[in-house]
């Protein structure tokens, strides 16, 4: 099973596809809210001329379709029995590529989100800020863990700012975690205080990524 974006399609073959519906409508009407709003007590609620109220309608359908894309199939291992070239046992693997990235409405005339702010609301040097999370993906810029950095839009854009961290600053220090003279570098790192100031080239970027 695979399902992809009508974007990620277009833009590699030029079909107007759609993401399938079929998981999004079997979630809400077998596994979730079913095909009426009910009361409290149970009872199904009612429009004002009578008619049974739906809990979810095709646009519904179609905007959480486009919630469950990015997914697809493990790969098979040797060790479980499966016919044909599907893995059916695993849980299946996450491709950020395939994904929607576009807003989604919810059945409560709402966005889906997180609650989180946007990147474009961020205070200016959100990144010294406590409460901000580092996470280290790899020996170098280019890490493997990060697909959009193999693209010649990041290798080659000159207004991308990369920069080494300036051991004698304050981020450095945080990221450092220094035990016994030596800097530890853990996998995840929270700022649990703002720093007081930016070193370098970390004063002239909006968003770092390590």
């Amino acid at each position: 099973y695979q399902s992809k974006s009508t974007g990620y399609i277009w833009q590699k073959s030029k079909d107007l596809e759609y993401p399938d519906e079929n998981y999004a409508r079997e979630v809400m009407q077998l596994f979730s809210i079913g095909l009426y709003k009910l009361n409290q007590d149970g009872t199904v609620q009612r429009n004002s001329d009578g008619s049974l109220a739906l809990a979810y309608t095709n646009d519904d359908i179609i905007e959480f379709a486009r919630v469950w894309t990015g997914f697809n199939g493990q790969d098979l291992r040797g060790n479980i029995e499966e016919k044909g070239e599907l893995n059916g046992v695993d849980p299946m693997r996450f491709d950020a590529q395939w994904r929607d990235h576009f807003p989604k409405m919810g059945l409560n005339g709402q966005y889906i989100g997180h609650g989180l702010p946007l990147c474009a609301d961020l205070p200016s040097e959100h990144f010294l800020k406590k409460g901000a999370v580092y996470r280290l993906m790899g020996r170098t810029s280019q890490s493997d863990l990060q697909r959009d950095q193999e693209s010649e839009s990041w290798r080659d854009n000159g207004e991308a700012v990369q920069f080494m961290v300036d051991a004698e600053s304050e981020l450095h220090a945080a990221l450092c975690k220094e035990v016994d003279g030596y800097c530890t570098f853990p996998a995840v790192v929270t700022l649990d205080h703002d720093l007081e100031s930016c070193t370098g080239l970390e004063c002239q970027v909006d968003t770092v990524r390590t």
